[in-house]
């Protein structure tokens, strides 16, 4: 043998080689050899291509997980931007804030807030650094969806849109407040999989401020439909769509994975 390529990932091509046998009976080390280079390139070839599959994976997953957190930045930085602007007489959405209660600069602070921790608590680095930082997160992230929750349920009483678009705000300002309850209910109960299962649900919801203004500049700006067609229709999609993808990777990821306990916290 010239090189024992057990290093590497995949060598199965050289295992295949070894057992083949000789018709004749003779041993040949030039033949030998032979196929110890054909194998041993067979196996640098499946290796290296596994290499490549694996690196892509890694790009595409930090390339989404890169655009998601500037998003979450984005719309984060604009609820503040929105909640201490001065007011103008000419929009009126801003008109209409100034004229309502606390509920609207709770709902902004609250629910821009959460946005903005998101992709902390997403970064897998940032929890094996420190899992005090994490909890520490995690505590204000859900102090954060209390006011926004809360105030945007008060909010979703007066709505723009009619009923239909008043139940769509108000369905998700329940299930937010009851996804980040249990997800924190079982982390102190030190279930950590189920957890995870309901702090991707409350995430899920989080970020529907990002959707929303998605779907509504779609609707406004690219396909020109009247605002009373479009808002009431993305008052459920911004938050019925997250939730059927996080339901998704869920089931194909999560629900896979052995049950972990910890202690509780």
């Amino acid at each position: 043998r010239l090189v024992d390529p057990s290093f590497l990932f995949i060598p199965r091509h050289y295992q295949a080689m070894q057992r083949l046998p000789n018709p004749q009976g003779v041993t040949n080390r030039y033949e030998t050899a032979n196929q110890d280079e054909i194998a041993l390139i067979l196996a640098i070839i499946e290796s290296l291509f596994t290499i490549k599959v694996i690196l892509m994976a890694r790009f595409f997953k930090l390339s989404a997980f890169t655009i998601y957190s500037l998003l979450c930045f984005g719309v984060a930085a604009y609820a503040f931007y929105y909640l201490f602007k001065s007011v103008s007489p000419n929009d009126f959405m801003a008109s209409k804030f100034a004229k309502a209660g606390l509920e609207i600069p709770a709902h902004f602070f609250g629910a821009g807030l959460s946005l903005l921790l998101v992709p902390f608590q997403l970064s897998k680095k940032l929890r094996r650094y420190s899992q005090k930082i994490h909890k520490r997160i995690g505590y204000t992230y859900v102090i954060a969806i209390l006011f926004g929750g809360i105030s945007g349920f008060v909010m979703s009483f007066n709505a723009t849109g009619g009923v239909f678009a008043q139940w769509g705000f108000r369905m998700m300002s329940i299930l937010w407040l009851i996804a980040t309850f249990k997800g924190v209910t079982y982390a102190m109960n030190g279930n950590i999989e189920q957890h995870k299962k309901w702090i991707y649900r409350s995430i899920a919801l989080t970020s529907a401020a990002i959707t929303f203004r998605i779907y509504l500049g779609v609707g406004l700006g690219v396909l020109h439909l009247p605002f009373l067609t479009v808002y009431p229709l993305i008052s459920w999609a911004c938050w019925v769509f997250n939730l059927i993808v996080c339901e998704i990777v869920i089931y194909t990821i999560y629900q896979r994975q052995p049950k972990m306990r910890l202690a509780p916290a």
